[in-house]
């Protein structure tokens, strides 16, 4: 057991004066994240936080000091020289370990508030997995930033429990002082997608991790030809699955290649599977039902991989995502051995609220989703078939939770009819 702080957390310290938002969304995220990492691990979790524990620049000894780093990053924060020194500290004391992980565990984190368009400085902060705190429109590439105060930041707490459950995950490892790979760990390589998929990646890699399988990859991989093969069969090589997600787009050419990203992602992995068959690698392959295929090159692609990729070993599925992650579930039950759930009384919860209380319900769901439980709640967004999927909603739950503010008793008589 270490006697080292367990996260080191740090982001330029505040100006005296001057826009402060920023930092308040940073010191809201690291809030949110000491709950869930420590209902994750089930104990009291160290923290060392820049700015708040300490206000010197003299912050190496507090990094050494820690078993885990981090870090913010934004565009305004490059401004800051001294924020800029110790990003490259933290590069070295990445090399200095050879690689950016305990076996196959991260101890370096990364918290994107924005996209820097130019490389990040120093590069090599660039090349970490990174954890967004922003959307992407997936059509105009625009970008929406994160904001506390509007009461809609549902996707967010995802986010939070995505990046607890790694950082529990590598505590575990570093407190046990074993670095290799427990017989009973399965590990699943999650392909990388298109834009107008990464939210169902997103929701897919969670579901996967609640259910106690380690998501791969672990840092970002390389987007040149030559080196993306080679990091990916290095990832290909600790898996025992591969889920690929195909979206509408046939998406930007991978330099080096004359294929896009997941066209040659998916070329690297049959041929890894045909040339590796002791490995026993399955994957299942998931096109989206009713996915709209505006791109030509998309849709020659699609119908080459349903005739060449389907076999014993890869199976294609079409569905909702809904149905393919309950499709998943069952596939990964029986092809893996039994993983252990690492919370056994966590379940499904319906956040069942009024469309007027959607706002005020939103502190007790963010509760609820850092307490490591999936919750869900009604889009009321899209009328159509609204009460349909209320339905469904309540058939896939294990528990309910009801909130009302109004004295609209016909509306609660209704749902608990219901």
């Amino acid at each position: 057991m270490s006697n080292k702080t367990d996260l080191y957390i740090t982001y330029p310290i505040p100006p005296a004066e001057g826009d402060q938002k920023l930092f308040n969304i940073a010191s809201s995220i690291i809030k949110m994240l000491h709950i869930a990492v420590e209902r994750i691990t089930k104990r009291k979790i160290s923290y060392c936080i820049k700015g708040t524990d300490f206000q010197t620049l003299d912050y190496r000894r507090f990094m050494s000091a820690s078993q885990i780093i981090v870090f913010f990053t934004h565009p305004e924060f490059e401004k800051d020289q001294d924020y800029i020194s110790e990003l490259e500290d933290i590069c070295t004391s990445i090399q200095s370990a050879g690689e950016n992980n305990i076996g196959k565990y991260s101890k370096v984190f990364k918290i994107c508030l924005e996209p820097n368009e130019k490389s990040i400085n120093p590069s090599c902060i660039s090349e970490l997995l990174s954890y967004d705190f922003f959307e992407r429109n997936p059509y105009t590439r625009k970008i929406k930033t994160i904001d506390f105060e509007s009461g809609s930041n549902t996707p967010y707490y995802g986010r939070i429990l995505d990046l607890a459950y790694d950082i529990a995950a590598t505590l575990n490892v570093e407190n046990s002082g074993y670095r290799g790979r427990a017989e009973q760990e399965r590990y699943i390589f999650l392909g990388l997608t298109t834009f107008d998929q990464q939210k169902s990646r997103d929701d897919i890699r969670r579901e996967l991790q609640h259910y106690g399988y380690r998501v791969l990859p672990l840092s970002k991989l390389p987007l040149t030809g030559e080196e993306f093969e080679k990091a990916l069969v290095s990832n290909l090589k600790q898996s025992d699955t591969v889920i690929q997600i195909m979206g509408s787009q046939y998406g930007e050419i991978l330099k080096g290649t004359k294929y896009s990203l997941t066209d040659y992602q998916n070329r690297v992995i049959r041929e890894y599977q045909q040339h590796n068959p002791d490995a026993g690698l399955i994957r299942f392959i998931w096109i989206p039902q009713n996915n709209k295929i505006s791109d030509q090159r998309q849709a020659l692609y699609l119908k080459r991989l349903r005739r060449d990729d389907a076999s014993e070993v890869c199976e294609i599925i079409e569905s909702p995502l809904e149905t393919f992650k309950t499709i998943l579930a069952a596939k990964l039950q029986d092809s893996l051995p039994k993983t252990k759930v690492e919370y056994e009384n966590i379940h499904k919860v319906y956040l069942l609220s009024e469309e007027t209380d959607l706002r005020e319900s939103e502190e007790l769901f963010s509760t609820l989703a850092l307490s490591g439980l999936k919750v869900t709640q009604l889009d009321h967004d899209e009328q159509v078939g609204i009460y349909a999927r209320h339905l469904q909603a309540l058939r896939d739950s294990d528990a309910v939770v009801i909130y009302q503010n109004s004295d609209n008793q016909f509306w609660l008589n209704s749902k608990i009819r219901d």
